[in-house]
């Protein structure tokens, strides 16, 4: 099916499990005994399938990965309906837990409880403080304002003040109503919906074109430390956070989840699975081994080599167990453990003399990856 001729929808509750699949005489079908992925509130997907499988509806996400869904998760809307969304002043949540308030007042009516790295679309105006009171940036501009050439008296002007909230609240858009959040909850968004027009043949693809030196420059100031900086502010923010099998958000995460949405929030798309793979900005950095055949410590010593940010991707136990952690710095990651003693996200070290060791993790290094100018 054309992306340009599909249905499309966004997911209208605060989060949604997105199960594998699974095929069946050619025709997908959902596996919910595994979870795949965790879908957020506010974001975009595109159905691949007019009708729902066992009770489910196939689903592309933005960033490639395709699964079943509840369709109850899902308010569906058109391409251009999508478009339009899109284009709107969409902000993430930074909380990890975030009442969205009928007033702004911390009183008020909770309309929905949403977790960090949900999308909201922001009402806020920008505004200008001056002696007279607060304004709207437009009213300003316009000369609306008193003094102004074009100021129309107080009527005017307190009709469009009043719908201002009081200085720290932001009015939100909810998908079926408006709301009120604390707006230094608001964040950036950084991250574009990279895949959600694309054909499926074409996922990942060829990425060659995406220029990092680009990419910084236009979010960050050019600088590759400042990049750095923030991919691994990103991910502690989930420190602590327990681990859920599939899950991406505050009440629990997965290790390749939580590496993936570290990215995302940076505007970078990566694979959301726990395994290097060609086709994504990623590109895998070759190490040496020590006479054993492990990771050799000597390549921490260079800084050209492994750099804060850098994704090192783990191969474990006799079942062979996939996981991702994120490189901090001076021989420690973080990632989400399933073990029962570090059951979330924690850090780690590579060195055998650290109390916070993984023998075998370090053991099960196989690949390191990392984005490079």
């Amino acid at each position: 099916m054309n992306p340009s001729e599909s249905s499309y929808a966004i997911i209208n509750t605060p989060s949604a499990r997105i199960y594998c699949e699974s095929k069946n005489n050619d025709r997908f079908i959902p596996d919910t005994r595994h979870i795949k992925d965790e879908a957020l509130y506010g974001y975009a997907v595109r159905l691949l399938d007019e009708t729902a499988a066992g009770g489910y509806v196939r689903i592309l996400t933005h960033y490639g990965l395709t699964g079943f869904i509840d369709p109850s998760a899902l308010k569906t809307v058109t391409a251009a309906e999508v478009l339009d969304y899109l284009k709107e002043k969409l902000k993430v949540t930074d909380a990890a837990s975030l009442d969205v308030l009928s007033a702004p007042s911390a009183d008020a009516q909770i309309l929905v409880t949403l977790t960090r790295g949900s999308l909201i679309r922001s009402l806020e105006e920008e505004t200008i403080i001056l002696p007279e009171g607060r304004f709207a940036l437009e009213d300003v501009l316009s000369g609306n304002v008193p003094g102004g050439k074009n100021y129309t008296g107080d009527t005017d002007r307190d009709s469009k003040t009043a719908l201002l909230p009081p200085e720290g609240w932001a009015r939100v858009r909810l998908l079926d109503g408006e709301g009120y959040v604390p707006s230094h909850f608001l964040a950036q968004k950084y991250f574009t919906e990279t895949y959600l027009f694309a054909d499926l043949k074409d996922i990942p693809g060829n990425q060659a074109a995406f220029s990092f030196q680009a990419h910084l420059n236009h979010h960050f100031v050019g600088m590759e430390l400042l990049f750095r900086q923030y991919l691994l502010e990103e991910a502690m923010k989930y420190t602590g956070t327990q681990y859920r099998s599939g899950g991406r958000s505050a009440s629990g995460i997965d290790s390749a989840g939580l590496i993936m949405t570290a990215y995302m929030r940076c505007g970078v798309t990566i694979s959301r699975e726990p395994v290097f793979s060609e086709g994504w900005p990623l590109k895998e950095i070759g190490f040496e081994k020590d006479g054993s055949g492990l990771f050799s410590l000597s390549n921490l010593e260079d800084p050209e080599f492994i750099r804060p940010g850098d994704v090192l991707y783990f191969v474990t136990g006799k079942d062979g167990k996939k996981s991702a952690a994120m490189y901090i710095g001076g021989g420690h990651y973080i990632y989400s453990s399933d073990a029962p003693e570090q059951y979330g996200v924690v850090m780690n070290s590579l060195f055998p003399d650290a109390p916070d060791y993984r023998e075998d993790l370090h053991r099960g290094l196989k690949t390191v990856a990392g984005i490079r100018i």
